[in-house]
């Protein structure tokens, strides 16, 4: 019998994906920044309670700035996946944390967890389509920067939640 339960390695597994998504979505990958974001996510996933998802995120937002400098507006599509993965990572990583490799879970913190991951995708894809209808596209590099500083800015307000929070009662 194996001493690592499925759905924590599952959970884990789906940070992966996310990580992987955000090292390749800027459109560029740089070496400093892709190693950035590969290294914190491996740290990320083997001891997510002490990293968290923090180098994984500067990582990305290295190569970001890096594919895009401040001059070029990068299309809508990259920004909501980008958006949408940053989100599954964190609360990815941030579930991790709280569910030990041997742990069983609960189908409801499943069911939950699902939904959360869920609504940002479902979000993504309607900002996508609504950006594909258009007659015109165009972006600001500001604008692009303030959304991600706002998603950031929302993660970590969830973050603080949920450790203000404490742990549940049994």
């Amino acid at each position: 019998m194996s001493r690592f339960a499925a759905v924590p390695v599952s959970i884990r597994a789906v940070a992966v994906v996310a990580g992987l998504v955000l090292v390749v979505v800027p459109g560029h990958v740089a070496p400093l920044p892709a190693v950035i974001t590969v290294g914190g996510l491996a740290g990320a996933v083997v001891a997510p309670r002490t990293v968290g998802s923090l180098p994984v995120t500067f990582g990305f937002v290295l190569a970001w700035l890096t594919a895009s400098g401040w001059t070029v507006s990068l299309p809508v599509e990259r920004t909501a996946t980008a958006a949408a993965a940053l989100y599954v990572l964190q609360v990815s990583v941030a579930l991790a944390a709280a569910v030990p490799l041997d742990a069983r879970v609960d189908r409801a913190v499943l069911v939950a967890w699902t939904r959360r991951l869920g609504w940002p995708a479902l979000a993504a894809a309607a900002l996508i389509a609504v950006d594909e209808v258009l007659p015109q596209q165009s972006g600001s590099p500001w604008i692009e920067f303030g959304g991600l500083v706002g998603v950031l800015a929302l993660a970590a307000a969830a973050t603080y939640a949920v450790r203000r929070r404490g742990p549940a009662a049994s």
